[in-house]
């Protein structure tokens, strides 16, 4: 029992001693970067874009509740310090803008009513206030300290698309931010001047305007305006001084109104370079301005009236497209419509050939280009824009078929006509729609029949001289009137003078029973050898003998034991053959021969020697003799044999 007891105590004090230690707490390590690893940029951002936007939407509660909101979030350490600084100080900016603002617009009521001494005291309050704006857009805007707030809660978001927009709409909101501020410094100027001159009843107000609305990087702008006095009377002949300038660039005219107030002065576009470091800054297009004075007299005076307006410039690169046919007419004018995002200098090309210089102007514009310059052929257009500016050119091409209708026939002709008394008869029609076709029947180049057709038509040609028996090319034309290009089908005819013949046959029995004669047998050659060139000049065309000659004719011009042209391109070829299969034997044929160096060759070598084989065999063994296009490519295949091997 006392060893129990003894056992019961040690418990307790072991108890009592662990449950203290279980109840402290458990060290953990600190990361003194805590909130900076867990911290998420979103929310910092949206209210900073909300707090701008609301701001130039004109609703200063809820801007100034977005920046109370935005001062209060927790933020990481290392940005804490320039949090708070851009917080109070935008606060403040919005705040003294909307009084500038309400401020500007009592001023002006005063003016109106006659209470000069009271618009100048609220002018010269609305000047203390635009001042202090002005040092905090300088602080802010001009000296990136708002941006450098916004990329540092930028880079605390994790999403790389979400924070790419973010940043971009805060940039944006930023330089609309500077673009409102000198809106409401050029409202302050037009107001001390108005207060200025409201004591003496010498008030006046300029009506401004720019032209074109945006200026494309280069080329002139219109500065446009009218001086009115407070009751909205134009003024004539006023003393205007109107100008433009961005930083430390300035260009300016003295002009006189006309009789109803009007004026007007015209100026070259900025250098770039300083509308580029306008835009660094901040502020966009709001820091370049047009501006008009109207003073007391030429050359300088009492400034009575102030107004000036931004300049819009845009340096985008210019892009072109066109309306571009598939089909034109040759020598007719063609209208394309050519479509530019910027007014640009453009030149017309017709296959790299400069054809029309031209100013195009933004949005669509026609241009006509000059039948002469269009031939029938296909024909790359191109458009090129001309660098000037500081823009680069573009350039855009299409393709384009110029050509005209031509009328489709198909034809029946005899392929035989009997000189002197017999015709080559042609039958044909017009197969496609539209006017009547002019048809002219040429034989040998030269134009022997000529008829007009819309449809069927019929013509008789009178055959050509012939001694014996001759091949005449024979081709009908048709085209419609005034065309540039004709539908041509051609035939071949053989016209046989049956009178010749029938001498020929004549010699030839005479000479066959006399004994034979020298005068004779050169004679019987050189008729022979005529009748041999005339079909073998038809051979060599690359036609074919028409069915409607009779197979006698083909016996009787087949002149035995006939040397063929194409055995020494054969020996050509076979000199470098036989170097991969060695040389044919006596005993082979020439297929023989083709089908053992075949195994050996390369196969380019295979392919081209295959071609001279085949057409040297037609060429010695056929009942035709090979044609002038089979000798050119087996020419063609011993240039590749020589070649390859």
């Amino acid at each position: 029992m006392r060893a129990f007891g003894l056992l019961l105590i040690a418990l307790l004090l072991t108890t009592s001693t662990a449950i203290p230690a279980l109840a402290q707490p458990v060290a953990r390590h600190v990361n003194p970067n805590e909130v900076a690893e867990s911290y998420d940029g979103v929310p910092a951002l949206k209210l900073l874009s909300n707090a701008i936007n609301e701001a130039l939407s004109l609703r200063k509660n809820l801007s100034v509740r977005h920046l109370n909101t935005l001062e209060g979030i927790p933020v990481p350490e290392s940005i804490r310090e320039q949090h708070l600084e851009v917080v109070r100080s935008l606060k403040d900016l919005v705040l003294l803008l909307f009084n500038v603002s309400a401020l500007t617009n009592e001023a002006y009521e005063y003016a109106s009513l006659g209470m000069c001494s009271k618009a100048s005291e609220t002018a010269e309050e609305v000047r203390r206030s635009l001042i202090e704006v002005f040092k905090l857009k300088l602080r802010l805007i001009d000296e990136g300290l708002l941006n450098s707030y916004a990329r540092s809660l930028a880079s605390y978001v994790r999403n790389p698309s979400l924070k790419f927009m973010m940043s971009r709409e805060v940039g944006k909101l930023i330089s609309e931010l500077g673009g409102a501020v000198e809106v409401e410094r050029s409202r302050v100027i037009e107001l001390l001047t108005l207060v200025s001159r409201c004591a003496t009843g010498r008030g006046a107000r300029i009506e401004l305007e720019t032209s074109p609305k945006m200026l494309f990087g280069h080329g002139n702008i219109s500065v446009l305006g009218r001086v009115t006095d407070l009751e909205g009377r134009g003024i004539p002949n006023a003393p205007v001084e109107v100008g433009i300038y961005v930083l430390d660039y300035r260009d300016f005219k003295e002009v006189l109104t006309n009789s109803s107030g009007f004026f007007k002065a015209v100026f070259k576009a900025p250098p770039a370079s300083k509308v580029f470091r306008a835009v660094a800054a901040g502020g966009g297009a709001a820091n370049v301005k047009a501006y008009a004075y109207f003073t007391g007299n030429l050359g300088g005076g009492t400034v009575i009236a102030y107004r000036e307006v931004p300049i819009k410039i845009s340096y985008s690169r210019p892009t072109i497209s066109a309306t571009c046919p598939e089909r034109a007419r040759p020598l007719k004018d063609l209208n394309i419509t050519v479509y530019t995002n910027i007014d640009v200098d453009l030149t017309v090309y017709i296959d790299s050939y400069p054809v029309l210089n031209v100013t195009l102007r933004r949005g669509g514009n026609v241009l006509v280009i000059p039948g002469a310059r269009l031939t029938p052929g296909f024909h790359t257009l191109g458009f090129q824009t001309i660098p000037k500016g500081g823009i680069g050119g573009a350039r855009y091409t299409c393709a384009l078929a110029v050509t005209e209708p031509t009328p489709s026939i198909n034809i029946v002709m005899n392929y035989i006509a009997v000189y002197p008394i017999g015709e080559i008869g042609i039958v044909g029609r017009v197969l496609s729609e539209g006017p009547e076709a002019l048809i002219r029947v040429y034989v040998d180049g030269v134009k022997r029949a000529e008829t007009r057709s819309s449809g069927p038509f019929t013509l008789a040609v009178p055959p050509p001289i012939s001694l014996l028996a001759e091949f005449h090319r024979v081709v009908v034309e048709a085209s419609y009137e005034g065309g540039l290009t004709s539908y041509r089908v051609c035939r071949d005819v053989v016209v046989v003078n049956p009178v010749g013949l029938a001498v020929l046959v004549i010699a030839s029995f005479i000479a066959l029973t006399h004994h034979p004669r020298v005068d004779v047998s050169i004679a019987m050659s050189r008729i022979a050898s005529a009748i041999s060139w005339v079909f073998a000049r038809r051979a060599r065309a690359g036609g074919v003998l028409r069915g409607a000659v009779r197979e006698v004719f083909y016996e009787f011009l087949r002149i035995p034991f006939r040397a063929s042209k194409l055995v020494k391109l054969y020996k050509e070829a076979v000199s470098v053959v036989a170097r991969f299969a060695g040389s044919p034997k006596e005993s082979e044929t020439l297929k023989e021969y083709l089908g053992r160096a075949v195994k050996k060759l390369p196969p380019l070598l295979s392919r081209a020697f295959r071609v001279v084989t085949m057409v040297t065999e037609k060429d010695l063994y056929s009942r035709w003799q090979a044609s002038m296009d089979e000798v050119e490519l087996a020419r063609s295949a011993v240039k590749v044999i020589k070649r390859e091997g």
